[in-house]
């Protein structure tokens, strides 16, 4: 301007378009380190918890587990089966007061004292005396006869599927 020129004017620019990105189907997204980690969220080292080494330790703890636990609480009522086999009958809770010579009721003589074997079929846990109404009604005997000849037995607790021994006296 110290000339006394004006510069040419300048033509307008051309509006320029919006950028719009394009989808890539070619490209493929990298792995980066917290891809494959739930430990992220507690700024944890990203190598040291993975979902795959964690799942491992877990379930290596689980089977662990499962093993002390049947250890030490599967075994448990194996040795209340072996206490109740003698002479080869498996599942009778034994009574003290009975002899060698008993002999079963049905063998025995008419009259005769005798054992009567009784299952204990419901769910849950009995005592040998909640049998004593039933072998006196199968004998024809009062429920005081067969209570007072059993009355050592009669607290003994009877599980579901075993069987009680109960003695049936002699009738005079």
């Amino acid at each position: 301007m110290e000339n006394g020129f004006k510069a040419p004017p300048v033509p307008p620019k051309a509006p320029t378009p919006v950028f719009m990105p394009k989808e890539h189907p070619q490209e493929t997204p990298t792995k980066g380190l917290y891809d494959d980690n739930f430990a992220a969220d507690f700024n944890l080292p990203a190598k040291f918890l993975t979902t795959k080494v964690m799942a491992m330790i877990t379930g290596g703890c689980l089977l662990i587990g499962i093993m002390l636990g049947a250890a030490f609480f599967g075994g448990s009522d194996s040795d209340n089966a072996k206490s109740n086999t003698q002479g080869g009958l498996q599942g009778v809770v034994q009574n003290p007061d009975l002899t060698r010579q008993t002999r079963r009721c049905g063998i025995a003589e008419k009259g005769e004292a005798c054992l009567l074997y009784i299952m204990n079929a419901s769910r849950y846990d009995k005592t040998a005396e909640d049998f004593f109404e039933e072998a006196a009604a199968q004998m024809g005997l009062g429920k005081y006869n067969v209570a007072m000849v059993n009355a050592a037995y009669a607290k003994r607790r009877i599980r579901p599927g075993f069987i009680a021994q109960i003695k049936i006296p002699a009738i005079q």
